[in-house]
C-alpha cells in the first residue's frame, strides 16, 4: 500500500512539473541543453525499467521532450497558409505527427502498469465445478488439421463428466450441401462426412446449421440452442490446447461470479511471413509478442482485456445477457468483450501459453488477416460508439479507443516515409526549421520516441521493428481501411488460410507496391546527391533530409525482402520437445531422446549401436513419459529416415497409431504439455537491443534480404510481368 501511495504521489508531482515547465519559453541554447539533459536522464533510468518507478520516470522524461517538440512544431514550423504549395503537405505531415502524439499518450496509458496474473487452482471434487462446452468452429480447414485439435480437446485434464467438445461445421450446412454448383455441393457433403467420422473417432460432437449467416459469430450462436454448459471455451480450428487449459482458466470463474471472460495468449508455432522471409524467427521478437505480453496485461489493469476469438473461456449466462457473440463487426471477438464490459462484467488475461496455433504462411493470407482486424476495429469505432458507450468506465473507453485508432497507422506511416521526397524532388519547405533547431528539438524528440518504447516494452519489441511492420502492412491495408471508412457495414468475414506451402522462392503477388516504393526512395537519394552538389549553401539541411530518406529506404528494402517469399513445403512446423523415452523393436530396447515432433511424426536420437538393428519402413514402439509421474505413453511409429551426423544416430519416424488411444498419446506428446509452451514462451524472447544495435539489425535486413530480393525480382522480370498483367486487366470487355 505504501509503495502504491508513493507511486501515485510521484505521478502527480511529475505530471505537474511537466505541465508547468514544458510550456515555458526558453532560448535555443537553453532548449538544446534541457532537451539533451532529459535524453541523458532517459539513458540512466533505462537501467530501472524493470521497476515501476523507472517506468514512471521514463514516461515523464520522454513526455517532457515530446511536449516541448509538439509546442515548437505548432508555433514555429508550419508554412504560411497563403503558400499553399508548402502549406498543404506541411499540414498533412503536422496532422500525422499530432495523431502519433495522441496515440503515444493513449498507449502510455494502456501499458504503463501491466497486470500479470497467476492461475487459480480448482477442486476436482467440487460438485459445483462449472460444466464447459468446448466449441471448435470450422469452415474449410483440412480434416487432418482438425483431427489434431479435436484429439487434444477431448483429452483435456478436466473431469470428463463436466465438459463436452463440439465441432461446429460451417462448411457442411444444408445451404452448402445443397448449393446450385453440383461440384461444390458434393465437395461440401464429402467433407461433412469426413468430419462426422472424425467426431465419432475422437468422441467429439458434430454440429452444423441450416444456413451460413453472420460468419463465425453466427456459427457459434447457432450452437447455443444445443449446448448447456456453464462456460464456453472457444478454439480456432488450428489452435491445439494443452491438457491443462481448463484447469488453469476455470478457477477465475469459480472465484468471481462477475467474471465473464478469461483470455490466454495465442502462442504460435510457426513464423509469420515477414519473419519467415527475413529469417528473423526466433532471433527477433515476433510482431504479436508486444500485444500478448504487454498490451493485454496493460488492458487487464483497467478491466479491458478483450476476447481474441480463440484460446478463451466465457461465461454462458453473460453471453446470453448480451445476445451471444456480437456480429455487427467482422472482429466479433473484441466487440463481444466490449458488450460484456458495458454490462458491468469483468475480464481477465492469463499470460500463460495454453494453446499452440498457426500463423498465416503466405503474405497474401497475412495481409488478408490483418485487413480483417483493421476493418473490424474501425467498424467498432464507428458503429459501437466507443467514447460514449454507456456502461464503460473512462479507462475502458480509452483502452478501446486506443485499440481502434491504432489501425490508422496505415495512413500515417506512408506520410513519414514519403515526407523527405517533397524537399528532395521539389525543394518544398514543409517544415520551416534550421540546423540548430533540428538538434535542439527534432533529434531529441526522435531519440526519446525510440527510447521510451524500448524502456516500456523491453525484450518484446526492438526499436525500428514496429516501423518495419507498419510499413509492410500500410501499403495494402490503407485501401481496406479507407473502404470501411466510406461504408462501415461493407466488410465481410473471411477465414484466414492456414497450412499453405510454396515449392520455390518467388515474389508475392502483392510485391508490386514495394518495388515501386524502393525505386521512388532510391530516386530520392539520387536527387539528394544532386542537390548536395548543386546547392552547397544548403548542404546541412540536405544531409538531414537525406538521412531521413535513407532510413525510409532501409525500411523499404527490408519490406521488399519480407514480400519475397521463401520456399516452404512443411505444413506442420516442428516443435522442440527434448523428451527422454525408450524405443522398442524386435532387436531390443534402446534409450531414446525425442528431439522434436510435428503433427506427422517425431525425430528421435538413439545410441549408435541401435543402427545395426534398424531399417527404413520398419515398425517400432515408443514408450514416452505420461502426464502423471510413473505413467507411460505407448506410440507406434514407422521409420522413414535414418542418418548419422556429428557422431549422433537419429531416425525420423511417422506416426502409425493402431488405436485412438495411441493417436491421443501422440497428440499429447507433441502438443499437450503446457510446460513446453511456457519454456518456448520465455525462451522465444531474445536479448534486448539498444537503439544503435537495432538500427544495424535493420541495415542487415535491408542489405542481406532486401537487396538480394530486388536482384532476384529484376532477374525474373517482375516489373514487366506486373505491367503486362495490368494491361490485360484493363482491356475493355467485348
Amino acid at each position: 500500500m505504501a509503495y502504491r501511495f508513493f507511486a501515485r504521489i510521484l505521478w502527480v508531482v511529475l505530471l505537474t512539473a511537466i505541465g508547468c515547465s514544458a510550456t515555458l519559453p526558453v532560448s535555443l541554447e537553453a532548449q538544446l541543453l534541457v532537451a539533451w539533459s532529459f535524453v541523458g536522464a532517459l539513458f540512466l533510468v533505462s537501467a530501472l525499467k524493470a521497476h515501476r518507478t523507472g517506468r514512471i520516470l521514463g514516461i515523464s522524461f520522454a513526455a517532457f521532450v515530446t511536449i516541448r517538440y509538439i509546442i515548437w512544431r505548432t508555433t514555429s514550423t508550419l508554412p504560411a497558409p497563403d503558400d499553399l504549395l508548402n502549406f498543404i503537405p506541411g499540414l498533412v505531415l503536422y496532422v500525422a505527427e499530432i495523431f502519433s502524439f495522441m496515440m503515444f499518450l493513449l498507449s502510455i496509458f494502456v501499458i504503463s502498469n501491466p497486470l500479470h496474473r497467476k492461475s487459480i487452482p480448482i477442486d476436482d471434487t467440487d460438485p459445483d465445478l462449472p460444466s464447459v462446452d468446448v466449441l471448435i468452429p470450422t469452415y474449410d480447414e483440412e480434416p487432418n488439421l482438425l483431427l489434431i485439435t479435436l484429439t487434444a480437446a477431448v483429452s483435456l485434464d478436466y473431469p470428463k463428466s463436466r465438459f463436452k467438445v463440439y465441432l461446429l461445421d460451417d462448411g457442411g450446412t444444408r445451404q452448402k450441401c445443397n448449393q446450385a454448383d453440383a461440384l461444390k455441393a458434393d465437395s461440401a457433403r464429402r467433407r461433412a462426412e469426413k468430419l462426422k467420422e472424425l467426431c465419432r473417432t475422437t468422441g467429439a460432437i458434430y454440429l452444423t446449421r441450416e444456413r451460413n449467416e453472420h460468419a463465425k459469430a453466427g456459427n457459434i450462436n447457432a450452437s447455443f440452442a444445443k449446448i448447456k454448459g456453464d462456460l464456453v471455451a472457444i478454439l480456432d480450428a488450428d489452435h491445439v490446447p494443452s491438457s491443462d487449459f481448463l484447469r488453469k482458466t476455470v478457477g477465475f470463474f469459480v472465484k468471481d461470479p462477475g467474471m465473464a471472460l478469461v483470455q490466454t495468449p495465442h502462442f504460435f508455432l510457426n513464423p509469420d511471413p515477414v519473419e519467415y522471409n527475413l529469417k528473423t524467427f526466433p532471433r527477433m521478437p515476433s510482431e504479436n509478442e508486444l500485444f500478448y505480453r504487454n498490451i493485454q496485461p496493460g488492458l487487464d489493469r483497467w478491466n479491458a482485456a478483450f476476447f481474441c476469438g480463440s484460446a478463451a473461456l466465457l461465461r454462458r449466462s453473460a453471453l446470453d445477457e448480451v445476445g451471444g457473440i456480437s456480429g455487427n463487426s467482422i472482429t466479433e471477438d473484441c466487440e463481444t468483450a466490449m458488450d460484456l464490459h458495458a454490462q458491468g462484467y469483468r475480464s481477465a488475461y492469463l499470460d500463460q501459453p495454453l494453446i499452440a496455433g498457426l500463423q498465416p504462411e503466405s503474405f497474401v493470407s497475412f495481409i488478408g488477416q490483418r485487413s480483417r482486424w483493421a476493418q473490424g476495429m474501425i467498424q467498432i469505432l464507428l458503429l459501437k460508439n466507443v467514447l460514449w458507450r454507456s456502461g464503460l468506465s473512462l479507462a475502458q473507453r480509452l483502452c478501446y479507443l486506443s485499440n481502434s485508432l491504432y489501425w490508422f497507422f496505415v495512413f500515417i506511416r506512408p506520410i513519414f516515409v514519403l515526407g523527405p521526397l517533397c524537399y528532395l524532388f521539389f525543394g518544398l519547405q514543409i517544415v520551416r526549421t534550421n540546423v540548430p533547431e533540428f538538434f535542439a528539438y527534432i533529434l531529441p524528440h526522435i531519440v526519446a520516441s525510440v527510447m521510451l518504447p524500448n524502456i516500456l516494452n523491453g525484450k518484446v519489441r526492438w526499436p525500428f521493428i514496429s516501423e518495419l511492420y507498419e510499413y509492410v502492412l500500410s501499403l495494402h491495408l490503407s485501401r481496406a481501411v479507407l473502404s470501411v471508412l466510406i461504408n462501415p457495414r461493407a466488410p465481410q468475414f473471411k477465414v484466414t488460410a492456414k497450412g499453405e506451402t510454396t515449392t520455390s522462392d518467388r515474389a508475392s503477388p502483392l510485391a508490386g507496391p514495394f518495388v515501386w516504393m524502393v525505386l521512388l526512395l532510391t530516386a530520392g537519394m539520387v536527387a539528394a546527391a544532386w542537390r548536395f552538389v548543386a546547392l552547397p549553401e544548403s548542404r546541412e539541411i540536405i544531409g538531414i533530409v537525406a538521412f531521413w530518406n535513407s532510413v525510409s529506404l532501409l525500411l523499404a528494402l527490408a519490406g521488399l525482402g519480407a514480400v519475397y517469399e521463401q520456399r516452404q513445403i512443411r505444413k506442420f512446423p516442428r516443435i522442440n520437445l527434448q523428451v527422454p523415452a525408450h524405443l522398442k523393436l524386435d532387436g531390443g530396447d534402446f534409450p531414446a531422446q525425442v528431439v522434436n515432433g510435428s503433427a506427422n511424426g517425431l525425430n528421435i536420437e538413439l545410441p549408435m549401436h541401435a543402427r545395426s538393428q534398424m531399417s527404413e519402413s520398419m515398425i517400432v514402439t515408443l514408450l514416452a513419459p505420461g502426464e502423471e509421474e510413473g505413467t507411460e505413453r505407448q506410440i507406434t511409429l514407422r521409420v522413414r529416415r535414418m542418418s548419422v551426423s556429428g557422431g549422433v544416430f537419429s531416425v525420423g519416424c511417422e506416426f502409425n497409431p493402431v488405436s485412438q488411444t495411441e493417436a491421443t498419446a501422440a497428440v499429447q506428446l507433441v502438443y499437450g504439455n503446457s510446460r513446453i509452451w511456457a519454456k518456448r514462451w520465455h525462451n522465444r524472447v531474445p536479448a534486448e537491443r539498444s537503439i544503435f544495435r537495432s538500427f544495424w539489425f535493420l541495415v542487415g535486413l535491408a542489405l542481406g534480404h532486401g537487396v538480394p530480393a530486388a536482384w532476384k525480382m529484376c532477374k525474373s522480370g517482375i516489373l514487366r510481368t506486373a505491367s503486362q498483367k495490368k494491361t490485360s486487366d484493363t482491356v475493355p470487355a467485348q
